[in-house]
């Protein structure tokens, strides 16, 4: 589609002369340039003129034939490069202008690129009957596909994530390198916004904390982990206690210690030490079990309630005779998946 107006389409337009003016027409000075034809001819005319008795030496013949060669590549790698810019361009709706020789006049064009070709060693883009030098592109307007499938990617993530406002979420927040990431804070509480990053990444409000959606382990109705009551070890004697001590959940620690660095996590209570555990979101799965009735090989029972022995929870279970059983919740989990 050919469009015309009144504006210049490169430096030096006077707007004060008319289009067709001497000073508004493209420059007929001649190309100072030496082309890959025009650098043969020339060495095909020396080499058929020479001086029989003098003929031309053969460094000289070399070195003319090795600029030659750099000559070439140089303008096979220019058009590689004019001719993925040119097919960056595809699809897209552009605006540029060309100077048509038949017409002696300049013409702008508009339109979507349907495809590219080389043409006097310069890649074109075909505009319905036009061919616009790449070179001539004023403009390139955003890939619409492309723009509505990244709305439609951010409508699906707000629908994904639109469920889970108001809800009450567990989450670890993690900082560092892809390659190495860790964990740095536990994050509890009602989602209550959404925003996205400047990565386009949508964020979930917690407060005034923010969490990723990668980062959340739990999404539960009522049931929070920190205020719960857990049984801890009176003492660190071994890996079976036989005295436990109830404490209130007041939050979880994150550490790194060592080398290598070994990131640690600790149960912090409202009175006493914290205790070392292998995963939150075990330890707060398995505080919704208490006051559920589960069946675990021959033991069968309501879990009145959970212990950390050796950092993993064990589920409390009483059975029919009034015994009661300590069922590791690890393997209680993974026979159950």
């Amino acid at each position: 589609m050919s469009v015309n107006n009144n504006q210049g389409p490169w430096l030096g337009w006077d707007p004060t002369e008319p289009p067709t003016s001497p000073r508004n027409l493209p420059s007929r000075a001649p190309n100072n340039e030496l082309g890959r034809d025009a650098f043969l001819m020339l060495l095909m005319t020396q080499l058929q003129f020479q001086d029989p008795l003098n003929p031309m030496e053969n460094h000289e013949f070399v070195a003319q034939m090795a600029q030659f060669s750099a000559l070439e590549q140089m303008q096979s790698m220019n058009q590689s490069v004019q001719m993925q810019q040119a097919n960056s361009m595809l699809g897209r709706w552009v605006e540029g202008s060309f100077f048509n020789g038949a017409q002696g006049a300049w013409n702008e064009v508009a339109g979507f690129v349907e495809s590219v070709v080389m043409q006097g060693g310069e890649a074109h883009l075909r505009i319905g009957d036009d061919l616009l030098p790449a070179s001539r592109v004023n403009r390139v307007y955003p890939d619409l596909f492309l723009e509505s499938m990244a709305n439609l990617s951010r409508d699906i993530v707000v629908a994904q994530n639109i469920s889970i406002m108001g809800r009450h979420i567990m989450a670890v927040r993690m900082e560092g390198p892809q390659n190495d990431r860790r964990p740095v804070e536990f994050i509890e509480g009602v989602v209550t916004g959404m925003r996205f990053d400047e990565h386009g990444r949508p964020v979930l409000m917690v407060g005034s904390r923010e969490v990723l959606p990668g980062e959340i382990f739990s999404v539960a109705g009522a049931m929070r982990l920190t205020d719960q009551h857990i049984y801890v070890p009176s003492q660190a004697a071994d890996s079976t206690p036989a005295t436990f001590t109830q404490r209130q959940i007041q939050g979880v620690r994150f550490e790194r210690v060592g080398t290598p660095p070994e990131d640690r996590i600790y149960l912090e209570f409202v009175e006493g030490p914290g205790v070392l555990i292998e995963s939150v979101s075990m330890v707060a799965d398995s505080l919704g079990y208490i006051g559920q009735t589960i069946r675990y090989g021959n033991i069968s029972g309501q879990v009145e309630s959970v212990r950390i022995i050796g950092g993993v929870p064990q589920l409390q279970v009483r059975d029919s005779a009034d015994v009661l059983h300590s069922v590791n919740f690890n393997l209680f989990r993974n026979r159950t998946s």
